[in-house]
């Protein structure tokens, strides 16, 4: 019996989380995405104010179809977590979330004052 081929060992059924990861990583190659090196971390903001961080991760972009590809370990973190670190990255988007984290942080400076 001859080895599988990288192909062949896609086709597994998609009940393991490795079959998914396989069926994933050939649908964004097709797309001719390319590794974008010396990234050192990259930030996903949502609107609830929690930031998706990942250290290290691997980049790939396809920039004709503007598809991005972030892959590595990461965790779900509160914007002031980040802070001051990841201000230079921070939009207009993000300046209510600066705000609010501001009148909260007076608010229990003023608290302990009393």
């Amino acid at each position: 019996m001859r080895p599988l081929s990288a192909c062949a060992k896609c086709e597994l059924p998609l009940t393991t989380a490795a079959a998914r990861v396989c069926v994933c990583v050939s649908r964004v190659q097709k797309l001719g995405v390319r590794d974008i090196p010396a990234i050192e971390e990259v930030n996903l903001f949502h609107k609830d104010g929690h930031v998706i961080h990942f250290v290290n991760p691997k980049v790939q972009a396809a920039i004709a179809s503007n598809t991005y590809v972030v892959s590595g370990p990461s965790e779900s973190r509160k914007l002031e977590e980040l802070l001051p670190g990841i201000i230079t990255q921070l939009g207009p988007d993000n300046l209510a979330d600066l705000k609010k984290i501001y009148q909260v942080t007076q608010e229990q400076h003023t608290t302990r004052q009393r």
